[in-house]
């Protein structure tokens, strides 16, 4: 039996089992094999199974035009991404939305408690007379403007880049306002407003043509707790006084013991993709109320000192939380934590021209809380969960 001489349903099974560029071009071969990947439920399969995509509401389009207009060169955007293009970092999420790939940058806001901002960042969406649309999206202005995206390196695509096209007629000093206006709305989304009059070097990387991006994975979250360290891992949200919002990921080595908070967005001193703390939970402390009045008394508390004994439960390490005196906050923290522990908080002069590593006290107010006392630097920092529906990876 030749092999075009089998049943329909088992032709269309071992099809199935095919990726899409392997259908088309055993479609190729003969009238049969093109006629059995004309069949729409099989490319309903390939857009779930390769790319995530599950829904034609907004697209006009069958699945099989999907997967050949849009997701073979753009379906691997579908996930979460981190910006690399400069110090600030970013957080963005890419999603199939009303016919459209959309990409949403997301951003802190000084009140921690509020959801994220989100704002449009890039959109790819099919043109019935031009065909595919990339347009990148200049908040401030509120106009889109085109662009090209570029994967980078080898499938399954870990990297790419966002260029968009610069009108040639534009004149020198509108781009330089351009940059200004971009520059103030940056700020004020982080949370830095005092920058807006800065001049100079410190807006020009802002009017840049292109944004790189790096594939984001987040840890699988934890059904149950350990009382070593009761902090779920995953992205959380600050604010960092001067240095305005914050988003960080972190990850829990329960191999070595330690928590590392890794800065998703960063700032002109400690840039995205570096660690901002990292705590020992070999090092943990147990400490009463009275010996955290003054940030004298917090610094004086000995690294090496005896270690409490760790029990079962979660509320083995829980005491008294106190900011000390003179320490800036950003906001009200619990009179009381479940863990806290000598960590290493990472500083630097603006450039990051020489990092050091100084102690910090890495505090644990529940799953989903956590704050750092930056001790040379009389301050406290504060931190909890982001909660919105942040995705990995929509690339099998």
């Amino acid at each position: 039996m030749f092999f075009t001489e089998l049943p329909p349903e088992i032709l269309s099974h071992i099809l199935s089992f095919l990726n899409g560029v392997a259908i088309t071009k055993l479609s190729l071969t003969c009238k049969l094999m093109y006629q059995m990947s004309e069949c729409d439920i099989l490319w309903k399969q390939r857009c779930l199974h390769e790319y995530k995509f599950t829904c034609l509401e907004g697209w006009n389009l069958s699945f099989k035009e999907v997967y050949a207009k849009v997701l073979h060169k753009y379906g691997f955007l579908h996930g979460l991404w981190k910006i690399r293009t400069d110090c600030y970092g970013g957080l963005v999420q890419v999603q199939y939305t009303d016919g459209s790939i959309v990409g949403h940058e997301y951003f802190g806001q000084q009140d921690i408690n509020k959801e994220l901002i989100k704002a449009t960042l890039f959109t790819v969406s099919v043109e019935p007379s031009s065909g595919i649309s990339l347009e990148w999206h200049r908040r401030m202005y509120k106009t889109t403007t085109p662009c090209t995206i570029n994967a980078e390196g080898c499938t399954p695509y870990e990297r790419f880049s966002l260029v968009w096209h610069r009108d040639l007629n534009d004149e020198s000093d509108e781009v330089d306002e351009m940059a200004k206006q971009r520059f103030a709305a940056e700020c004020r989304l982080r949370g830095v407003q005092w920058l807006i009059h800065f001049t100079g070097d410190k807006f020009q990387n802002v009017n840049i043509q292109t944004q790189q991006f790096e594939r984001l994975y987040l840890p699988a979250p934890l059904t149950v707790l350990d009382p070593l360290c009761p902090l779920r891992e995953g992205l959380f949200k600050g604010m960092y006084s001067a240095h305005g919002t914050e988003i960080m990921l972190v990850t829990i080595n329960w191999e070595k013991k330690d928590v590392s908070v890794l800065k998703i967005s960063g700032d002109s001193n400690v840039p995205a993709g570096e660690v901002s703390v990292e705590a020992d939970l070999s090092r943990p402390m147990l400490l009463t109320r009275e010996q955290q009045i003054t940030i004298e008394q917090v610094a004086a508390i000995d690294r090496d000192a005896p270690l409490p004994v760790i029990g079962d439960a979660l509320t083995s390490f829980r005491q008294p939380f106190v900011i000390p005196t003179h320490e800036s906050a950003d906001m009200e923290a619990p009179d009381m934590c479940l863990c806290r522990y000598h960590a290493l908080g990472t500083v630097s002069p603006t450039g990051y021209v020489d990092p050091q590593r100084i102690p910090v006290h890495f505090v644990v107010f529940d799953a989903d809380t956590f704050g750092v006392i930056w001790i040379d630097l009389y301050h406290f920092s504060f931190y909890r969960r982001v909660h919105e529906e942040l995705g990995a990876s929509g690339v099998s």
